[in-house]
């Protein structure tokens, strides 16, 4: 089933502007128009931040009915060499086999993102760097999935760091062998760009931790753990069978 939702982004309020009501009348003023709507809605939030439980404090309120799709913590690692003859990642600039992955989620338990052609336009005009790709199991063959590379940056106290990550990814029965191939071109995409050559993950959801560690891929400590939940308007809505969601964190 396809359906149009509305997704909630990060919202921050700059500091000279906090404790005046900013965030509050922005999120009353989300609330009016999503009631309206009557739209199933997710959302991401830092684990444990006081807008999380604001949030669904807020929708359970207006009627809606809340399912939460799981932690999704963030993992990285280097780019490893497989052989010439095996499964292969690469970026298009194409839809085509992108929108046929995409509509065919199959995935069990899995709230899959389908973007529409003017979301997947708008994803590679990221002024950061963007780049859709797809997996192939060797070079040549039909694509078994696919996945967005971003460029992002993280502010720090000591300074802005930039980093290389593979999100929203496609896979229906992912391998170590998929992820290997996304992190290699991954990390080509721009090696000079970048301050650190470890490639992020940060919503891998659904993926066997076997699997990631077979990779790679290993979780890091210290970052943030995103939550990721669901409202519908309904309690009998099917979508609320869903435990994860390959929705783009960044």
């Amino acid at each position: 089933m396809t359906r149009n939702v509305y997704h909630i982004s990060f919202f921050a309020v700059r500091p000279e502007f906090r404790g005046r009501g900013a965030s509050t009348a922005v999120w009353r003023a989300q609330l009016r128009e999503l009631r309206a709507a009557q739209t199933p809605i997710t959302f991401f939030a830092s684990a444990g931040e006081a807008g999380e439980s604001i949030l669904i404090s807020g929708l359970k309120t207006a009627g809606f009915t809340h399912i939460p799709l799981g932690a999704c913590y963030c993992y990285g690692g280097l780019a490893r060499s497989q052989r010439p003859d095996t499964v292969v990642a690469e970026a298009v600039t194409h839809d085509e086999e992108l929108t046929s992955i995409f509509s065919h989620g199959d995935a069990p338990g899995m709230l899959w993102s389908n973007p529409t052609p003017q979301q997947l336009a708008h994803y590679r005009r990221d002024p950061r760097g963007g780049v859709l790709a797809v997996i192939r199991p060797a070079a040549g063959q039909p694509a078994q999935g696919g996945l967005r590379i971003v460029r992002f940056e993280m502010i720090h106290s000591d300074g802005t760091t930039y980093s290389t990550a593979i999100d929203s990814l496609h896979l229906a029965a992912p391998s170590a062998e998929h992820l290997t191939a996304a992190v290699q071109l991954a990390s080509r995409l721009w090696p000079d760009r970048v301050s650190s050559p470890v490639v992020i993950g940060p919503n891998l959801s659904g993926i066997s931790p076997i699997v990631l560690q077979r990779a790679g891929l290993r979780q890091l400590p210290g970052a943030l753990v995103y939550n990721a939940h669901l409202f519908t308007p309904s309690a009998n809505d099917p979508w609320l069978a869903a435990r994860f969601t390959n929705l783009e964190v960044l």
